[in-house]
C-alpha cells in the first residue's frame, strides 16, 4: 500500500512545470533523489516486517515454554492428588475428584494460550499462573489437613 502511494507520488513528480509554464522532465538528480527515497521506504518496510516476524516468533516460543512448564506443574499436581486419593477414605476421594475437576478446568484455560496476542499474553500468563498456584496450595493444604 505504501509503495503504491510512493509510486503515485513518484509518477506525479515525473514531470514538472518550468518558469515559463512548459512541462519538463525531472532532472537526473531529482530522479536519483526519488529513487533513494523509495529505497529508504522499502528498507523501513522490510525492517518493520522483520521486527514483526521476530516478535511473532518470540511470542510463539514463550507460549511453548509456558505450556511446557505448566505441564510439568500438572504432573506434580497429579501426583499430589493421587496421594490424597490413596488415603482411601470417602472424604479424600471426594476432595481428589474435586481437585481433578479444577485441574481440568485450569488445563482447558491453558489450551487458550495459542489464541493470545502479544498485547494480552503477560496478563493471560499471570492469570493462569495464579490459578495454578492457588490449586497447588489448596491440594497441599488438603493433604496436610487429612494427615
Amino acid at each position: 500500500m505504501m509503495c503504491t502511494a510512493l509510486s503515485l507520488v513518484a509518477a506525479a513528480g515525473c514531470k514538472r512545470e518550468s518558469r515559463d509554464g512548459a512541462i519538463t522532465a525531472p532532472t537526473v538528480q531529482e530522479q536519483e533523489k526519488q529513487r533513494a527515497a523509495e529505497l529508504e521506504q522499502q528498507q523501513r518496510e522490510a525492517q518493520a516486517q522483520q521486527d514483526l516476524d521476530r516478535a511473532k516468533a518470540n511470542l510463539a516460543e514463550a507460549r511453548v515454554d509456558f505450556q511446557r512448564a505448566t505441564e510439568a506443574r500438572i504432573a506434580q499436581l497429579d501426583a499430589k492428588i493421587d496421594e490424597l486419593e490413596a488415603k482411601g477414605d470417602a472424604k479424600s476421594k471426594q476432595i481428589a475428584a474435586d481437585f481433578r475437576k479444577r485441574r481440568d478446568d485450569a488445563r482447558a484455560r491453558l489450551a487458550e494460550a495459542g489464541q493470545r496476542t502479544e498485547s494480552d499474553w503477560e496478563q493471560f500468563k499471570a492469570d493462569v499462573s495464579a490459578s495454578w498456584d492457588q490449586l497447588e496450595k489448596d491440594v497441599s493444604n488438603a493433604i496436610d489437613e487429612i494427615d
